[in-house]
């Protein structure tokens, strides 16, 4: 999920003497999507396209701080503000409490997800995840279900995956 791993999975991909296909996912919770899209019958080749369109169709976000004052995509943020991101690092949206940044985030999703997970990362409690899962509850109040899990993920403090 990052360029240096995609690129010396390439690499791998190459020198193996058996069918392999590289699926490009740019966050965890696309990975996840491609390898349950996963069957092992059909081959490399059969699953590659496969996997990397079940990748596509999770919504997802990457919420962190900023560490510096900038500007992203047209707009200032300031050092520490709450940035929540699209997966190619698109600013959706930008502020100073986290959790209305989080929600605005997520109205950029195609409406019609039933299931929002949050997976926290290493600056997250379990607890904060837990309310943060609430807002979102009651913001979207007929999702099926918001999930909390972890993710010890150390750049961002929540991926945020809607399906």
């Amino acid at each position: 999920n990052t360029p240096n791993v995609k690129l010396a999975a390439g690499q791998a991909a190459e020198m193996s003497d058996r069918p392999t296909r590289v699926v490009a996912t740019r966050n965890a919770a696309e990975g996840l999507a491609a390898v349950l899209a996963l069957q092992v019958a059909d081959g490399a080749s059969g699953n590659a396209e496969r996997m990397l369109r079940a990748s596509r169709e999770v919504q997802t976000l990457l919420v962190t701080a900023a560490v510096r004052d900038a500007r992203v995509g047209g707009r200032q943020v300031r050092e520490g503000q709450t940035m929540a991101l699209d997966p190619d690092d698109g600013l959706l949206a930008v502020g100073d409490d986290r959790d209305a940044a989080i929600l605005e985030g997520l109205c950029s999703f195609t409406p019609g997800f039933g299931l929002v997970t949050l997976w926290y990362g290493e600056d997250a409690s379990l607890a904060e995840a837990e309310g943060l899962a609430q807002r979102i509850h009651a913001r979207w109040p007929a999702l099926d279900d918001v999930e909390v899990r972890t993710g010890l993920q150390p750049y961002y403090r929540y991926l945020i995956s809607a399906e």
